[in-house]
């Protein structure tokens, strides 16, 4: 361990204040020059090792190298898993108008009209000029009828009429226009029905049934 500092000036000056009092003193006299010479060198050394020292005091210590960070190697990112493509879903009607047609008709005769609606409004879009879509169209009327939904009844009655005026469901399902008015309370427009019926179908067995009473029209509408 190296001695503090202040030794060092207490040590200096004791030495010079030794070396003063020595060449003043009339008593003690130095008779060889080699005696002086070793003295001065003395305090010389002294000297230096004070000033290396309070150099040493003074000079900031050296700064401590930082540490070395090695570089963190960047992880490979996981490659996304791809969901698998969903399953086109199948419609839930398939089949031609000449399987599906007798199915509807069941359907109707069961009450099941919601599930006939939906296979005749398919083969509807599917074969809106088939023979049978005269046909389909008074059926799916006659299930909104059976339905009380009248005021979508007809509609589908006068799409019947107005599509396929030349066909056999036509008279029936004007006939059924008149109904429906009449259901819900317009009889105006109900006997307006009656009258194209009995004009523009009179020798059809619609016309027919109205003249003999077997409708809920009376037969003197018929006039």
């Amino acid at each position: 361990m190296r001695p503090p500092l202040r030794h060092f000036s207490l040590f200096l000056g004791f030495s010079l204040f030794l070396f003063g009092f020595y060449s003043g003193c009339s008593s003690f006299s130095l008779t060889k020059k080699s005696d002086y010479q070793a003295l001065e060198d003395r305090v010389g050394q002294l000297e230096k090792s004070s000033r290396e020292q309070q150099a040493r005091v003074a000079s900031p210590p050296a700064p401590k190298p930082e540490p070395k960070v090695e570089p963190v190697e960047a992880q490979p990112r996981p490659a996304p898993v791809s969901s698998p493509a969903p399953e086109e879903k199948k419609p839930e009607i398939q089949g031609n108008m000449e399987e599906l047609y007798p199915q509807a008709r069941a359907k109707y005769l069961e009450e099941e009209y919601e599930t006939a609606i939906k296979i005749f409004s398919y083969l509807l879009k599917q074969y809106p000029y088939h023979p049978l879509s005269p046909n389909a169209r008074y059926w799916l009327g006659e299930c909104f009828y059976g339905q009380k939904r009248y005021k979508l009844a007809i509609p589908e009655f006068e799409r019947v009429v107005s599509d396929f005026p030349e066909s056999a469901k036509a008279p029936e399902a004007q006939l059924k226009i008149a109904y429906a008015y009449s259901r819900f309370g317009d009889g105006k427009k109900g006997m307006t029905a009656l009258k194209a019926l009995l004009t523009n179908y009179p020798k059809s067995s619609a016309a027919d049934r109205v003249r003999q009473g077997r409708t809920i029209f009376r037969p003197e509408d018929a006039k």
